[in-house]
């Protein structure tokens, strides 16, 4: 009976399982790793017009070049795991690598060049509204806390000298003792009196 031809009741099932995987799904797990490669290239001509533009420090940008790096392997692997149950086979690399290829052979320097565009406007609008609406609006708090501060706790006013605006304190005419001294301007300075 095996080898009459004849199905049983769960034979094509197993025999399905044992003929390997279908065409439809390997077609599809081959479009969506090519499309992995061609999003890992979008991202890496729009994090390179992000260093372009902002150029970071030395140490920065090797730290950045290692978080976009990490970013990039994660989402690599996560989608290899999603989309081929985690098995590394070679059709999973060359697909990727077609894909970044093959859209960086085509639209690489337009998907650069807008990118490089987006951030040097990004750029150029943080400045401008850094000049045009925070400093000012900075201005208007301090200056708007500085009257509100006066007028709720007024700064007590100076003590008022004489009218010819030499003050009264006398202490500049006291020796180290708080002693009164003479001064005759023909002597050479102030002297003790006892």
């Amino acid at each position: 009976m095996r080898g009459s031809g004849r199905k049983t009741k769960g034979s094509s099932s197993v025999s399905s399982a044992n003929m390997g995987m279908p065409v439809e799904v390997q077609i599809w797990r081959l479009s969506v790793l090519f499309l992995a490669g061609i999003a890992v290239n979008i991202l890496f001509q729009a994090y390179t017009a992000f260093r372009g533009v902002f150029r970071p420090k030395r140490f920065g940008r090797h730290f950045l070049d290692i978080i976009f790096s990490l970013a990039i392997l994660g989402a690599a692997t996560a989608v290899v795991f999603l989309v081929n149950w985690g098995e590394l086979r070679f059709y999973v690399a060359l697909s990727i690598i077609l894909g970044f290829w093959f859209s960086n052979y085509l639209v690489g320097e337009l998907v650069y060049s807008i990118a490089y565009r987006g951030f040097n406007l990004g750029k150029k609008g943080g400045r401008w509204t850094k000049s045009k609406v925070i400093v000012p609006s900075g201005r208007f708090i301090t200056q708007t806390g500085t009257k509100a501060r006066n007028w709720l706790f007024p700064p007590i006013p100076p003590e008022e000298g004489p009218e010819d605006g030499r003050t009264t304190d006398d202490t500049h005419n006291k020796g180290p003792d708080d002693e009164p001294q003479d001064s005759d301007p023909l002597d050479g300075g102030p002297h003790r009196t006892m």
